[in-house]
């Protein structure tokens, strides 16, 4: 969840003028709660958590050491091992696995907050082409 969506759904919650208030960084003790509880739910959704605590029903990113992947858990069916793993390739199975430390959430993309125009990019011949979509 963003920023905004968060400050969105806080604001909602206010009368007009609490609003009015409430986006000028002013107002009633209330007011100031409510905007010191969304700051904090917005840092702990961007905060890198124990490894341990990971769901593993989604992709997520994961940290180790200095480097930070995308990845999701899996097991495999035949010896059970289970891995993060960050890519896979071939027609083998061929995978990367990583073990990292600490995870967070992967950020929502722009689609899923409210973009409805996106920009992709493709690359032919070494050369990196932004399009509209």
């Amino acid at each position: 969840m963003t920023d905004e969506k968060i400050l969105e759904i806080a604001r909602a919650s206010l009368s007009p003028d609490e609003r009015e208030d409430f986006d000028r960084g002013r107002g009633s003790r209330q007011i100031e709660q409510l905007r010191a509880f969304a700051e904090n739910v917005v840092r702990e959704l961007y905060q890198w958590l124990p490894i341990e605590t990971a769901p593993k029903d989604k992709r997520i990113l994961v940290r180790s050491g200095q480097e930070v992947y995308a990845a999701h858990w899996a097991k495999n069916i035949t010896t059970d091992d289970e891995a993060w793993i960050v890519a896979e390739w071939g027609t083998e199975g061929d995978q990367a696995l990583v073990k990292p430390t600490h995870w967070m959430s992967l950020p929502e993309t722009p689609n899923a907050v409210g973009n409805s125009a996106g920009t992709a990019l493709s690359c032919q011949s070494g050369v990196a082409q932004r399009s509209e979509s």
